[in-house]
């Protein structure tokens, strides 16, 4: 039974940070160059991403904060969590979107209650 969650865990993981990626409008070889850059020193490469987002494979939290950080989605939500935010929290701006001198600082914003 516990194995059963896991991998349905995994594959709602997989299929958010495919929704992530595709967000950002980048091919997984992008993707995955651009999220490297942010894990200090590890290399994810295309192949690592394909199976996260197939589902055979799970993500770790330092990937997952990488790709909160370069598509703006919280990391909750990437590993499978609530899809409600809490109307306080605090999550990075989108990478993807800062000019290009300053991918090394993502942006904390706050979010506000609709």
């Amino acid at each position: 039974m516990t194995l059963d969650i896991g991998l349905e865990r995994q594959a709602v993981q997989g299929e958010r940070v495919r929704m992530a990626r595709a967000s950002i409008k980048l091919g997984r070889e992008k993707f995955a160059t651009a999220v490297s850059r942010l894990m200090e020193g590890k290399t994810i490469s295309r192949e690592i991403v394909r199976h996260i987002e197939e589902g055979d494979r799970d993500a770790e939290v330092g990937l997952l904060v990488a790709i909160s950080k370069l598509t703006g989605k919280r990391v909750e939500w990437l590993a499978g969590g609530s899809d409600v935010p809490s109307d306080s929290e605090i999550r990075y701006a989108p990478v993807a979107q800062l000019p290009i001198g300053r991918l090394a600082q993502p942006v904390p914003v706050l979010r506000l209650a609709s």
